[in-house]
């Protein structure tokens, strides 16, 4: 965990063994204001602040690193509001004793 700039940010791996480490930034009030994945290492044991280079290294298996500029970590501005759709999830009762057999999706981007 860092905490800086009014920010606490939480490295975190991911539990479906993707080769990617997750980073996640708190504000004061403990809302979640931004959250990055970032590839080529998975899980994370150690952090490191580098702060001539400035930047955040994290540690994973196999010593593999990732470096992570602090600008990087500020979390963005938000954009202004614009009108758009959006999918909800609604939940419906199946049969009495159905049970699912399979869930497929078209991409990690239309789930």
């Amino acid at each position: 965990m860092i905490q800086w700039g009014g920010y606490t940010y939480w490295a975190f791996s991911y539990g479906d063994n993707r080769v990617s480490m997750g980073i996640v930034a708190y504000d004061a009030a403990g809302k979640v204001v931004a959250q990055w994945e970032k590839p080529g290492a998975r899980y994370v044991y150690a952090i490191a602040v580098d702060p001539t280079g400035r930047n955040v290294i994290l540690a994973g298996q196999s010593d593999a690193k990732l470096t992570v500029k602090w600008s990087d970590l500020f979390p963005p501005v938000a954009p202004p509001v614009t009108p758009r759709w959006e999918l909800v999830l609604v939940l419906v009762a199946g049969p009495v004793g159905a049970t699912l057999k399979q869930v497929s999706v078209g991409s990690a981007n239309a789930v």
